[in-house]
């Protein structure tokens, strides 16, 4: 048990509620330190099993209430970590009770997800990357930090919480600027990924999957710069950086090898998300490619990469044919 004193009262938490537990979510709820109670939901019956056998709390959403009693209901004391695609996290958060914090690690730019709520919303950045072999398992595939605010209760029990030989946790007094350094990547680099059907390693492996995410990053930091934003670095490595490294003919190609073989075993949330249905038509790709475009016209930005990229995948999941490596060309004009 960890108690967090704030300026208005102490809050005592005992245990994480994982809600979604696909391979970000699992590999949170497995690196939690041991004797950590832990409720899983998932609309799955086979991750739900594979938690309960490992002596963890697990439910259905549908079957969750509030409840001081059964441990498959929400009670005083949770801390809620929304680990599902960005596209459902809204619509998971209302089900949520208002006395249980939230720290959301969905990818993205969700400005529907308030602030404003008795328990707290806060966010945390996955600078990592997870597969999940088996429902209820899951492999860290690369290493890398959860970044959360330093200034939310409810983060600074997470962070204490994990393990960090499993998953190392950060806290920062500016989380927006790793929230949209880490947008960069996922709105550059995702899409490429879905269209071509590869990991986000083989998008730096074709000439043209390379310049479609090029292109796009190009596009996200004119926007970034134009609004003002402060971009930390993920992985090691600023956006702004990574373009500057990519453009350059010979370092760009070495960085682009480089980047092809760390990468060729993390998979894309985006296309993980459209293959499984979970998103509907383009969700998860609109707290993406759509966040830039809308900040874009705030500022007066042009982004007709997102655009496309956007139009292009929109099609492709309309007619259930994501994986199309020649389609690359498209998300910048075909013969641009």
């Amino acid at each position: 048990m960890s108690t967090i004193n704030t300026s208005a009262e102490p809050r005592t938490y005992r245990r994480a509620v994982v809600i979604g537990a696909g391979a970000v979510g699992s590999h949170l709820a497995i690196s939690l330190r041991q004797r950590t109670p832990l409720l899983v939901i998932d609309t799955d019956e086979r991750v739900r099993a594979a938690f309960i056998a490992n002596g963890a709390g697990a439910a259905a959403p549908a079957d969750v209430r509030v409840s001081s009693g059964p441990r498959t209901s929400f009670q005083q004391g949770d801390v809620a970590i929304i680990a599902t695609s960005a596209a459902r996290a809204v619509s998971v958060a209302s089900t949520i009770p208002a006395f249980v914090p939230i720290v959301c690690v969905s990818n993205g730019l969700n400005t529907s997800l308030s602030r404003d709520r008795e328990g707290g919303m806060d966010f945390g950045v996955v600078e990592f990357a997870a597969s999940c072999p088996a429902p209820g398992q899951a492999v860290c595939t690369r290493a890398g930090w959860l970044t959360m605010s330093r200034h939310s209760p409810a983060a600074t029990w997470l962070a204490a919480t994990l393990d960090p030989a499993r998953q190392p946790a950060r806290l920062v007094t500016d989380l927006d600027s790793h929230q949209r350094g880490k947008l960069m990547l996922n709105a550059s680099l995702d899409p490429v990924a879905a269209v071509i059907g590869g990991s986000l390693g083989a998008v730096f492996q074709s000439r043209a999957s390379f310049r479609a995410f090029r292109a796009l990053l190009s596009e996200s930091l004119d926007v970034a710069r134009a609004s003002g934003w402060r971009l930390s670095s993920v992985q090691g490595m600023t956006p702004a950086s990574m373009r500057r490294i990519f453009a350059t003919p010979l370092f760009g190609s070495l960085a682009a090898h480089i980047a092809g073989r760390q990468a060729n075993l993390v998979e894309s949330t985006l296309a993980r998300e459209i293959a499984r249905g979970d998103i509907g038509d383009i969700g998860e790709l609109d707290q993406l490619c759509g966040a830039i475009v809308r900040q874009g016209e705030s500022v007066n930005i042009k982004t007709p990469a997102h655009q496309r990229a956007i139009e292009v995948l929109s099609g492709l999941t309309r007619q259930g044919t994501l994986g199309r490596p020649e389609l690359a060309r498209e998300l910048v004009g075909g013969d641009r």
